[in-house]
């Protein structure tokens, strides 16, 4: 069961659950770079080897100017829909995940030109091991919910192998800044 420490209200973001006592953690700054413009920045295309759906994913990698990580983009590929998850990183423990869900009027398949019927975005912010996600408190269970659903994009966002190196590298490169 998932202790919820704290409900943080009226900061700009909504209504928001911690999972644990909230750490210092500029979620200001991790909203501006979500919103950062990718043109600028170095792309590295790679290839989704595990794709979640039968029309497949791709992984989209951006680099600051210096190398350093600064968004990771994967898009799974549905007959009905599309899902867009877009990880901007401050650090490797401290980044923001904006999970785009798009739902089309009609199946890919019936030839028709794809129109969108609806698209939903749901920001959740990552600083070490808490976790800030929009919480639903009107609902039974709606904190620990949000708090779940924030837990497994992380890990479709972390875990894959495709991405590996690129957060390896990325907290490689924050520990020998830190030395």
């Amino acid at each position: 069961a998932c202790m919820l420490a704290k409900v943080i209200a009226g900061v700009g973001f909504g209504t928001l659950v911690a999972t644990s006592a909230v750490a210092a953690c500029d979620l200001a700054g991790l909203m501006r770079i979500s919103a950062d413009r990718l043109q600028s920045l170095q792309h590295r295309d790679v290839d989704m080897t595990r794709a979640e759906s039968s029309e497949g994913g791709h992984w989209d990698v951006y680099l600051r100017q210096d190398g350093t990580l600064h968004t990771i983009v994967r898009k799974d590929f549905g007959e009905t829909g599309m899902r867009n998850l877009r990880a901007s990183f401050r650090t490797a423990d401290q980044f923001v995940v904006v999970a785009t869900d798009v739902r089309y009027r009609e199946p890919i398949a019936s030839g028709a030109r794809t129109k969108i019927a609806r698209s939903d975005a749901t920001v959740y912010l990552f600083c070490g091991n808490v976790v800030y996600a929009p919480a639903s408190l009107s609902a039974e269970g709606g904190g620990e919910k949000a708090v779940a659903a924030a837990k497994s994009l992380k890990s479709d966002i972390l875990l894959p192998p495709e991405v590996a190196p690129y957060l390896s590298r990325a907290r490689k490169d924050e520990k020998s800044r830190a030395d």
